[in-house]
């Protein structure tokens, strides 16, 4: 019973961090140019595009 417990006590918590907006010293405003970005690009945050897969943070041109 304490395992039980333990576990949904775990999910729950892992549950409430996957949900949690990121800081807000994390945001970026999109008119800026990051700085590993070199000029005429910008910074693309991660993400998961339709399908679903992860896509890695990266430099857009244009």
């Amino acid at each position: 019973m304490r395992r039980l417990v333990t576990a949904l006590a775990l999910t729950a918590f892992a549950a409430t961090l996957s949900l949690a907006p990121p800081p807000a010293s994390a945001k970026h405003d999109p008119g800026m140019n990051h700085r590993r970005c070199p000029r005429g690009s910008h910074w693309v945050p991660a993400h998961r595009d339709r399908q679903g897969r992860w896509i890695p943070a990266h430099c857009k041109q244009g």
